[in-house]
């Protein structure tokens, strides 16, 4: 609410303001008492809903907060050792492939690294069974992903992933 007027003697600011305090308990939106012989305006009443319990909202917020961002790179970190688990199965059958088609040693841990975007310092590739054609060419790559994200990472330390995968050798 907006009361506009013009001082007219003495104790008229009394009554005004006496006045836009009345209404602005009866306005939930306050009252906006403004004085045109040049004085500052002055908000009177203000709306009880709106400032309430705002000091206890932000303590909450403020404890909760580090909580809700710890949760949220937690989630993080499960989601890239989520993604590393799905590239290191591709890699072991990738690996398997190789192994059951072309008889070279290193053409397993070759075909591992190319095809995924996984460190190769953290791979270890191991080939068993292929004795020649008809044969069953067994992979397994062991991949120690790193846990990065900032906090939680050193947390959990790294994680060792497996998969394992076979093929008939050609």
């Amino acid at each position: 609410m907006l009361l506009v007027g013009k001082k007219g003697g003495a104790g008229t600011t009394v009554v005004a303001t006496a006045l836009a305090l009345v209404l602005a308990r009866r306005d939930t939106g306050g009252a906006l008492l403004v004085d045109l012989a040049g004085d500052v305006p002055a908000v009177i009443g203000h709306d009880d809903r709106l400032t309430r319990g705002g000091g206890q909202a932000t303590v909450e917020a403020a404890l909760v907060l580090p909580v809700v961002a710890l949760l949220l790179l937690a989630v993080i970190q499960i989601g890239l050792l989520v993604r590393a688990e799905v590239l290191v199965t591709h890699a072991a059958r990738e690996a398997a492939r190789a192994a059951a088609v072309d008889a070279h040693p290193d053409a397993a841990r070759n075909a591992a690294i190319s095809s995924s975007s996984l460190d190769a310092r953290r791979l270890t590739v191991l080939v068993q069974g292929r004795n020649g054609p008809g044969s069953r060419a067994q992979v397994e790559v062991v991949y120690d992903a790193p846990t990065d994200v900032p906090l939680v990472g050193g947390l959990l330390g790294d994680v060792t992933l497996r998969a394992t995968a076979t093929m008939r050798v050609e």
